[in-house]
């Protein structure tokens, strides 16, 4: 099985520990936040299919609703992960980074158990409003992609601790921010926000560290 070429050079790796099995988050030199899961094992609650040259997500995957961890990136993905999606209730980690997708299925919403999501590297600038329905989502990277500003509704996901919107377009960021209390990191590295809108962003979030 294929596996991604993650340089100690390149990473500063936090360990997270989750039900499903242990899973890594990362820092590229760029700053862009990276999930990944080594060699995960083909199994009933984990499935990797990153870097499979997929045009399309296999169907059948939405019958496995033991699924808890699921990686599909690195593929040629396009348009929007299917709405079947909505059956894997069980699901906890889902990266669909490094695809050409350009949106984000409203039934994502539906996955109450996610944890971490990844759709950076894509061509998205919009969210469905069904987000802030993720109440136990705690990472989220949106990282690369073409968004000119931070959709309102993931202020409304008060359990985010890591949120990645780094090279985008956004040109501000919303007041609102302000009260995701458990906040750690906010990366808006590669983003053309003027520098004093950062300072008073880092004064009104003296919890969580600012990367700009």
């Amino acid at each position: 099985m294929p596996q991604k070429k993650v340089t100690l050079g390149a990473i500063i790796a936090l360990l997270v520990v989750a039900a499903a099995g242990i899973l890594y988050f990362a820092k590229s030199r760029d700053g862009a936040l990276k999930t990944f899961a080594p060699r995960i094992p083909q199994s009933q609650t984990q499935l990797d299919l990153s870097e499979r040259g997929l045009s399309k997500v296999p169907m059948d995957i939405f019958s496995k609703t033991a699924l808890e961890i699921l990686d599909l990136s690195g593929n040629n993905l396009t348009g929007a992960l299917p709405a079947e999606i909505r059956h894997l209730q069980n699901l906890k980690f889902l990266d669909a980074s490094n695809n050409n997708m350009t949106g984000i299925p409203a039934e994502i919403g539906q996955l109450g158990n996610l944890e971490t999501l990844n759709y950076g590297e894509n061509k998205i600038d919009t969210m469905p409003d069904e987000i802030a329905n993720l109440k136990k989502l705690t990472h989220l990277s949106l990282a690369k992609n073409t968004y000119r500003s931070i959709p309102a509704k993931i202020l409304e996901i008060k359990s985010l601790q890591i949120l990645d919107f780094s090279y985008n377009k956004l040109t501000s960021v919303p007041a609102g921010i302000a009260g995701l209390k458990n906040l750690t990191e906010l990366n808006l590295i590669g983003n053309p926000i003027p520098k004093s809108a950062i300072r008073t962003l880092k004064a009104r979030m003296p919890h969580a560290a600012i990367l700009f």
